[in-house]
């Protein structure tokens, strides 16, 4: 991750640029960014099974605010296909807990993907469905998720830090690509800060 000024560039959530920046006499501060992040194609595998699965990557556009009131923060996140990989969009609302006397940061979620991005996610299409893949046409709706994170200083300007994140899938788990009830991630990676 590359941080300067205004610029936000990350290999896994692309570019961000802070449009607008407030605070309030040190009580609460935030800031609203416009972003452009690549949405990568669903790995569903080696298995013969996904064959005919065809899913692009593309790029999404969008923006993402945030404000934060002592140690707590809200997040809100909008963003929209703008190649041809999906045409859907997304939103996330998050409330996290930082830890002033720790690199340590632990929120609770919501995420909504529409009907679109669904499909392109976790939906089998007619043409794409076989005899042990059948179709399956996803909806649009919302899922929950945990996320934490732990950072730790290297140096004056680089730091290393490592992000969790389990999203419970709801309904979506009736998809035949769908193997466990939820997703987790798991992000190891530095930031250097000009």
């Amino acid at each position: 991750m590359y941080e300067k000024d205004r610029l936000t560039l990350s290999t896994l959530d692309g570019a961000s640029y802070r449009i607008f920046d407030f605070s309030e006499t040190n009580q609460y501060e935030g800031s609203m960014s416009v972003i452009v992040s690549p949405r990568f194609a669903p790995d569903y595998g080696e298995s013969l099974l996904y064959n005919d699965l065809q899913r692009r990557s593309g790029l999404d556009i969008g923006i993402t605010g945030e404000v934060s009131y002592g140690n707590f923060v809200f997040e809100f996140r909008g963003q929209s296909g703008m190649t041809s990989g999906h045409n859907g969009f997304e939103t996330n609302t998050q409330i996290s807990y930082q830890s002033r006397a720790l690199p340590v940061e632990l929120g609770i979620g919501v995420r909504y993907r529409d009907r679109k991005l669904n499909q392109y996610l976790f939906g089998v299409n007619q043409s794409e469905s076989n005899e042990s893949l059948p179709a399956y046409t996803a909806v649009g709706g919302m899922t929950s998720f945990i996320s934490g994170m732990i950072a730790l200083p290297l140096s004056r300007n680089l730091m290393s830090y490592l992000q969790i994140e389990y999203e419970d899938l709801g309904t979506l788990t009736q998809s035949p690509l769908v193997a466990d009830n939820a997703v987790s991630q798991v992000i190891l990676g530095v930031i250097y800060q000009w």
